[in-house]
């Protein structure tokens, strides 16, 4: 299961947190030493950005490297404890919400339950496809090409650099679902306005890619993937919409480059955290 389908039915609405913050938690939750999230990963739009569909894999992958199960369970208790009055409702709600995930869930053994399906069936699929994408920049044996060397400082750098363009891109990426799927919502004044901030920020999205250039010589292995993401930051449209699929049923659909662009950051970091 996605990770934005599981807060989605988790999350529980009016409660003490955020959506974001929830997820935070959550995932923060789930590690020994919480460190191992939060130095690689300084924005608070990361969070955000897991509940609109930005994939997990590498957050999921440095989970399962650390985890701590009783902390999820822990977590999820005290976030049901926390509003006492409503715990009986909202627990019963959460296993209506599950029963077709989990059949034996039950209020006695609810934490427990969603804390295991989280791990076994959010994280672990998550955390492969982070296993591949790391397999796919590893040099094959046949080949024989020594890994490049890396300058401690440069690597760094570059290593921010990315991080700050992946933060752009998750601010792009909420903005432009809020300003293409509730328009209804505003006057035209406001929707005008909208549009230029997303301009703006587009603008220097696609101005801190040029910084990438600097590190063509020091990463000759990461040019082709950094000016496929130039690229990517010259014509995506962070478009969001709304389409029918064959039952009828309206699905939220997007500009297909924003999935590309995430699969390039990914790539970015597996190559280097080598």
């Amino acid at each position: 299961m996605e990770c934005k389908d599981f807060i989605a039915k988790l999350y529980i609405k009016g409660a003490w947190l955020t959506k974001a913050d929830f997820t935070k938690k959550l995932i923060l939750s789930s590690v020994n030493d919480d460190s191992c999230i939060t130095e690689k990963r300084k924005s608070e739009s990361l969070y955000k950005g897991f509940n609109s569909g930005q994939p997990i894999n590498a957050v999921a992958y440095d989970v399962l490297d650390d985890l701590n199960r009783p902390g999820i369970v822990s977590f999820l208790s005290e976030y049901l404890n926390n509003k006492p009055d409503e715990k009986s409702a909202n627990v019963q709600t959460l296993c209506g919400k599950f029963k077709d995930d989990i059949p034996d869930i039950s209020p006695e053994n609810l934490c427990e339950k969603i804390a295991d399906f989280f791990v076994d069936e959010v994280l672990s699929p998550a955390a492969k496809e982070y296993e591949k994408t790391l397999a796919n920049f590893k040099t094959t044996p046949s080949k024989k090409v020594p890994a490049p060397v890396r300058n401690a400082d440069e690597l760094a750098e570059l290593k921010a650099l990315i991080n700050e363009l992946n933060v752009l891109f998750t601010d792009l990426d909420e903005k432009g679902s809020v300003l293409y799927l509730s328009p209804f919502q505003r006057s035209e004044e406001e929707q005008n306005e909208k549009e230029l901030e997303l301009e703006a920020l587009k603008s220097d999205f696609i101005n801190e890619h040029k910084k990438l250039r600097r590190y063509y010589l020091s990463f000759p292995d990461l040019k082709e993937l950094f000016e496929e993401m130039s690229s990517l930051s010259r014509t995506l449209t962070f478009w969001y919409g709304y389409k029918y699929d064959e039952q009828n049923r309206t699905r939220i659909v997007c500009d297909s480059q924003i999935e590309k662009y995430r699969k390039c950051v990914d790539k970015a970091w597996a190559a280097l955290s080598e």
